[in-house]
């Protein structure tokens, strides 16, 4: 049992972004953590092409420092590319991820509502910073998450100016959905086969190559060349 010092930050109240409210963690409370630096990072890439890392430390049981970073496959950080303003909120990626690091800090991890605007950072950020609390209390010292939501698209095209798209929708890490479109067909005998074909996928819960000897060959590898492109997103 530790008596933690009373963190009072008043949080930038921020138009659009604002959580609007003063945090206090002062009182007892619980503290197993063991003293350390602690790594989370998500196994993929996610749909625009980042992958994710969360960094703490912890002294005396107490979280010292966060850092969280994007990257892309090149290696350069997200919050480099990325000081635009999003559509949805008044600040950019990096004011958010500064946000975030100050409450997991003021907090201690304790529950803190999601910035406007930037939900699905927050969930992702949350994943992550829960992850990496729980590994603090009993190591490794790195580990690797694969639970977040997310959804993939990949275009191809076969022949002439025709294009098929599939969709991949996770939940928790795991398939949820696969879907292909004929874009600017209608629907035939392709379309059927596509449905019989993302059916094995959602009944294997995952993107690996499917069979069906019921099905035109060709067929079937140009939907396992979307699977792959699909893979290769993530």
């Amino acid at each position: 049992m530790r008596k933690a010092i009373a963190l009072l930050l008043p949080l930038l109240l921020l138009s659009g972004c604002s959580l609007g409210r003063t945090i206090d963690t002062s009182g007892d409370y619980n503290s197993d953590l063991k003293d350390g630096t602690y790594r989370a990072s998500s196994l993929h890439y996610d749909r625009f092409g980042f992958k994710k890392r969360i960094e703490i430390s912890v002294v005396d049981g107490l979280i010292s420092e966060v850092a969280y970073v994007e990257t892309d496959r090149s290696g350069a950080s997200r919050a480099a590319l990325n000081g635009q303003k999003w559509a949805d909120c008044e600040y950019n990626y990096n004011q958010i991820i500064t946000q975030l690091d100050s409450l997991a800090l003021v907090t201690q991890n304790r529950r803190f509502d999601a910035v406007a605007g930037a939900t699905k950072t927050c969930e992702d950020y949350r994943i992550l910073l829960d992850s990496v609390v729980e590994q603090a209390k009993k190591g490794p010292e790195e580990i690797v998450i694969d639970r977040f939501n997310d959804s993939y698209q990949s275009t191809n095209t076969p022949y002439g100016a025709m294009q098929e798209r599939i969709t991949a929708v996770f939940e928790e890490g795991n398939l949820k959905d696969v879907t292909v479109e004929e874009l600017g067909q209608a629907p035939t005998t392709v379309t059927r086969a596509y449905s019989t074909l993302t059916g094995l996928s959602k009944a294997r819960g995952d993107l690996s190559p499917v069979e069906d000897a019921q099905i035109d060959p060709v067929i079937v590898s140009r939907y396992n060349d979307l699977l792959s492109s699909v893979n290769n997103l993530r």
